[in-house]
């Protein structure tokens, strides 16, 4: 009977890692674990192989065995198994997000192994302990522990051998891993060469796949696209070698966000499809509703809602079915991303509710601030004035946290990406000077054999002539181009220099048009459910009016971020989103006719500020008064430089125009006001009549000439 059992153990060590097989196996093992008389040591090694497949394919099980093999072991007094129990109890934990208890477990398996001198198990387990300061998000700790078990691995490799190297090459390849979160794109790039290195000499071929997953990840980082495919796709190979279903399908998840960043989409869809097959074919949840989520977000992206929707909700069942909770975080926030997108805020709120709900019960904090910004637009979708209010304001309490820390690290990272361009053009002009005294050496060669040659046939002084000249003009080169090579590292370290701290400004100012915007936007917001709550209709017209010249305001600052210089605002796109904006705001005719005739002119902020000022209460006027009973509305915009600086902008609808008599230049009205010293702020000018309607012609001055006018 124990010989059946161990042969049934160990043959399940050789299925290959295919879940359908794999849920057989466990079966089986299950069912000679429970049958009577077996003896402790045969059940130990059964549970041993138990619960390392419980912990991927049936993790509500794997606790249970857990304690099983813990009394088991204690029974025993098998103080390696005591180890591994406190290994494999920290995996539990940690996917459960119980991260103290998940700690404990390691500390407990890091003293067990010291006082019984188990140096590649004490190794593990710091590897363990760093895992979950990781995943905690405590970059410091984890990357003292994971180097703390680099040192152990190697120092204790003295005594044991070699049966410390994957210990090593593990904690290596972690390494690598912090330096990357942390942006140290050059540290993260030696730290992973030094592992591969390591593994290749030892031939640790499991590791292979992990380490170029991690390369193509840090090229990804530091914005090497085809760096980064090229060792996705050796992670591929590797994988495929093993038979890893879970490690092919998450290289193909990275080559898809790879493509992505590139604005590749159907390529990254194709990366997404072999991915979520992947899945199905090994018949793991997790892998598959992965996958499904990532599918629906970039059909999201593509503008596909309707797929979106189905995708996301194949995700969501599938995720929830299996109570894998961190994913499903992940998948309920973007199905309330693609509700919203579709204008069904009712399910869009309950999406994020549970998003929000799982945060808080897992322990998590990833996503947390997208949460609150989706329960928010959600909340105002739904009217639920009061709840959006709160969501809103947890939103920007995270956003300025995160704004912080993002502006700091995004800093941080100009200055790695920084030192690793340098390597790359070090290394590079390593390898060209390599390059150039192997030519160099086979020409000296060449020429050596050819003045052999000629001794034989020259005479002796025509030779010392000869040599003496060659060597005269190679020092005089060589000192030439050796000063050129010096100016030109000077004259690229100075540009490179000057590159980064312009790209810092853009990326600072393009934050500050972006908190504006945001600021507005918020205020925007505010002005809108304090309008709703008002029954005093003049009180809300005059809100209405004034969060329309906030819009504006906003609308101008989102321009400028969004465009590539930003300085220069397209007054075209911007008056066409004004219009569509003004139009939901006041306007109530059957129809709305647009007749756009606008050169492509760009303006700076200066100007378009109080340009976009003038233009709100002029479209607001002819969508407040030009409508008629009868007919549909049609508004006439037409702007053309008149000179170098000088604009002139014509506005016109089909209303009823201005009242006989009506002065406008002694007007009292708020908007005319505004449009008259606006247009002096401009060095411009204003004149309306009525030709079939309201006709407003106004000129105006850009900037450059208004100083020059000044």
């Amino acid at each position: 009977m124990k010989s059946l059992i161990l042969l049934i153990f160990f043959l399940s060590l050789l299925i290959p890692s295919k879940a359908l097989a794999q849920f057989s196996v466990i079966d089986s093992l299950r069912i000679e674990l429970n049958k009577p008389n077996i003896h402790d040591t045969v059940k130990i090694k059964i549970l041993n192989g138990m619960i390392w497949r419980l912990n991927i394919y049936q993790k509500d099980s794997a606790l249970y065995y857990i304690n099983i093999y813990k009394e088991l072991a204690i029974k025993n007094k098998r103080t390696k198994d005591l180890c591994k129990v406190s290994h494999f109890e920290s995996i539990t934990y940690v996917d459960q997000g119980k991260y103290a208890l998940a700690k404990a477990a390691a500390f407990k398996g890091i003293q067990i192994a010291r006082d019984n001198n188990f140096k590649y198990i004490e190794a593990d387990s710091y590897s363990d302990l760093g895992n979950i300061y990781l995943k905690e998000g405590n970059l410091d700790s984890a990357l003292i522990l994971y180097q703390e078990g680099v040192n152990f691995s190697v120092e204790g490799a003295k005594t044991t051998g070699n049966k410390l190297k994957p210990a090593e090459a593990r904690n290596k390849i972690n390494v690598s891993e912090v330096y990357k979160l942390k942006g140290d794109f050059v540290n993260a790039l030696e730290s992973s060469y030094e592992a591969l290195a390591l593994c290749k000499k030892h031939n640790l071929q499991g590791y292979l796949a992990s380490i170029y997953n991690l390369l193509g990840e840090i090229y990804m980082e530091a914005k090497d696209y085809p760096k980064a495919k090229i060792n996705f796709l050796e992670a591929i190979k590797f994988s495929n070698k093993l038979n890893n279903l879970n490690k092919l399908s998450i290289t193909y998840e990275l080559l898809a966000d790879c493509e992505v960043f590139e604005k590749n989409y159907k390529e990254a869809e194709k990366h997404l499809e072999s991915s979520l097959q992947l899945g199905r074919k090994s018949k793991i949840p997790t892998i598959e509703g992965r996958a499904l989520w990532k599918l629906a977000y970039l059909y999201h992206l593509m503008g596909l809602n309707e797929q979106a929707l189905i995708t996301i909700n194949k995700s969501s069942k599938l995720l929830s079915e299996n109570k894998d909770y961190l994913e499903l975080i992940n998948a309920m926030r973007i199905k309330g991303v693609i509700y919203i997108s579709a204008g069904k805020f009712t399910a869009a709120k309950e999406a994020c509710l549970k998003a929000k709900s799982l945060n808080n019960s897992t322990g998590q904090k990833a996503d947390e601030m997208e949460i609150c910004h989706c329960l928010y637009e959600a909340c105002k979708g739904t009217n639920e004035n009061n709840l959006a209010i709160i969501y809103l304001e947890c939103y920007m309490s995270l956003k300025d946290s995160l704004m912080n820390y993002s502006v700091s690290r995004k800093i941080t990272q100009l200055e790695y990406q920084k030192l690793y361009n340098e390597k790359t053009i070090l290394d590079s002009i390593i390898t060209i000077k390599k390059i150039s005294t192997q030519n160099f050496i086979h020409e000296k060669e060449r020429s050596r054999q050819n003045i052999i040659l000629t001794a034989t046939i020259c005479l002796t002084a025509i030779i010392l002539i000869s040599l003496i000249f060659f060597i005269l003009h190679y020092f005089s080169n060589k000192n030439k181009n050796k000063l050129l090579t010096e100016k030109r590292k000077l004259i690229d370290k100075q540009k490179n220099s000057i590159e980064i701290s312009l790209h810092q400004k853009e990326v600072l100012l393009k934050e500050i048009h972006h908190r504006v915007k945001n600021n507005l936007q918020i205020i925007s917001g505010l002005l809108e459910l304090q309008y709703s709550s008002l029954e005093d209709k003049k009180k809300g017209t005059a809100l209405r009016e004034g969060q329309a010249r906030i819009k504006s305001m906003a609308l101008i600052h989102q321009k400028l971020y969004q465009t590539e210089d930003l300085a220069f605002v397209n007054l075209k796109d911007y008056i066409d989103e004004l219009i569509n904006y003004l139009k939901g705001v006041f306007f109530s005719a059957k129809s709305l006719k647009k007749e756009l005739e606008l050169e492509e002119i760009n303006l700076d902020i200066d100007t378009a500020i109080p340009l976009g000022l003038i233009l709100n209460e002029m479209i607001s006027n002819s969508f407040k008064y030009a409508v008629k009973s009868t007919e549909d509305l049609i508004i006439t915009i037409k702007v053309s430089q008149i000179r170098p600086g000088e604009y002139q902008l014509i506005l016109a609808d089909n209303g009823p125009g201005m009242p006989e008599g009506f002065d406008i230049l002694n007007s009292q009205s708020l908007g005319l006001k505004l449009i008259k010293r606006l247009t002096q702020q401009l060095f411009g000018s204003f004149n309306f009549f009525n030709d079939n309607g309201l006709n407003i012609v106004l000129t105006f001055k850009d900037t450059a000439l208004r100083k020059e006018v000044d």
